[in-house]
């Protein structure tokens, strides 16, 4: 044989024919140990906070950003201070997955809860703020938008209330979906597009049953049991169609 001659051999194998092993594929989580906030890289587990105040991480899309809810500074000072402490707040959190670049989305504000946090991109998260807003942070701009409900969320209810609120996300994250009502209180329901961000109200003379709430088999629907206004009939069967924007007893 020349000297210098490369010979071509198939792809996956070795100089010796023999197979290649495939590299290992990188596992890459985030889960809550004891409130905080630990990032599982193979066979590593990092803690990325420790005040015991933390919960809800997800991951960014390309994996090199942790987006987590905590306990603000000042409820926990309060809760501290005293146990029954009524003007708590959670701050949504941006985090590098080795512990830098920490942005503060949000800042305490008496009775303001943010949650469900989820990633659109790589750039801009959205969450649910108090009880009736959503907004998106865009990590370009540094800002928030509103993208349903009002700039200044109504804070979460600490006495009788007569009402209850609650977000829910389709299982394929192209909806969001704010459910609010209470005894003879009738609000519109309001379904985000995460896609096209618009935002359409739905007037239904149904009051909702929230222990019934649920999403069906496809996830674009969602059932729950509803007495109307005008009626001291049982309850009945309605169902919300998220794609079409209908409300059917």
């Amino acid at each position: 044989m020349a000297a210098g001659l490369a010979i071509a051999r198939p792809k996956g194998l070795s100089q010796q024919g023999d197979p290649i092993a495939a590299l290992p594929k990188e596992e890459l989580t985030v889960d809550v140990v004891g409130g905080n906030i630990v990032v599982n890289k193979n066979d590593t587990r990092t803690p990325l906070t420790s005040d015991g105040q933390s919960s809800n991480p997800t991951l960014s899309p390309d994996k090199s950003k942790v987006a987590y809810i905590t306990k603000s500074k000042e409820t926990i000072a309060g809760l501290k201070a005293d146990p029954n402490y009524k003007k708590s707040s959670t701050n949504l959190v941006i985090i590098d997955l080795d512990g830098s670049n920490l942005i503060m989305v949000t800042t305490h504000s008496n009775n303001i809860d943010r949650g469900l946090p989820h990633w659109l991109d790589d750039e801009r998260i959205v969450y649910a703020e108090g009880e009736s807003s959503a907004k998106i942070f865009n990590l370009r701009t540094r800002s928030s938008q509103t993208v349903l409900g009002t700039p200044t969320p109504k804070p979460v209810c600490t006495d009788a209330c007569g009402y209850e609120s609650h977000f829910y996300y389709s299982p394929d994250y192209k909806y969001l979906v704010r459910l609010i009502g209470g005894y003879h209180m009738l609000t519109p329901i309001s379904i985000l597009d995460l896609t096209t961000l618009k935002n359409i109200e739905i007037k239904t003379p149904y009051f909702i049953d929230f222990g019934t709430v649920k999403l069906n088999f496809d996830g674009r629907k969602i059932v729950f049991q509803g007495r109307k206004i005008s009626s001291g009939a049982a309850n009945s069967l309605v169902t919300i169609d998220l794609d079409k924007g209908l409300v059917t007893p």
